[in-house]
């Protein structure tokens, strides 16, 4: 399982990789042809905490709901979602349950959840980060999150329906 440093991707996202060099140094940086961490089904993320709202649903609509173990409290779609245990709000969160949950991936939003993604890198959590402003940035996260999840065919197909939902409106 990979672990995690800053690392700033294309399309606004970093990706965190303890003992990785920058970005041009040597480092592997991911832009969504293919799954990030692996081949096998072993080599991917099991356990999940999503900061945000918006990456529980990316999880559940690529099929990886059951892997979500943490969300935060306004986490409302999809409705068993609301089920899984509540790390915090958007901006405060409790690291403690964090960290208790022993996920194997953090996904987190953008610098306004820098100082908890810091946190749980500090404490050994592997963390992906995106920062999706526009719908082009969304479509990207989603392929991201599909990718580090191994679920990049899955991912590519979600954003392929969402263009070509968008083009009928």
């Amino acid at each position: 399982m990979v672990r995690v440093l800053w690392s700033r991707l294309e399309h606004g996202a970093a990706v965190y990789h303890p003992g990785s060099q920058p970005p041009g140094a040597g480092s592997r940086v991911w832009y969504g042809e293919e799954n990030m961490y692996g081949k096998a089904a072993a080599d991917f993320p099991r356990r999940i905490v999503c900061l945000t709202s918006e990456h529980v649903e990316i999880c559940y609509a690529l099929g990886a709901g059951d892997r979500v173990v943490g969300v935060p409290g306004t986490a409302q779609r999809p409705p068993e979602a609301r089920d899984r245990p509540k790390v915090g709000g958007f901006t405060s969160f409790r690291r403690d349950k964090i960290i208790e949950l022993e996920p194997d991936l953090v996904l987190a939003f953008s610098d306004l959840q820098a100082d908890i993604a810091a946190e749980l890198i500090r404490a050994g959590l592997a963390v992906l980060c995106t920062n999706q402003r526009s719908v082009d940035d969304i479509l990207a996260a989603i392929l991201m999150v599909g990718g580090a999840l191994g679920l990049a065919r899955e991912a590519g197909g979600l954003v392929q329906d969402i263009r070509d939902e968008l083009k009928q409106v």
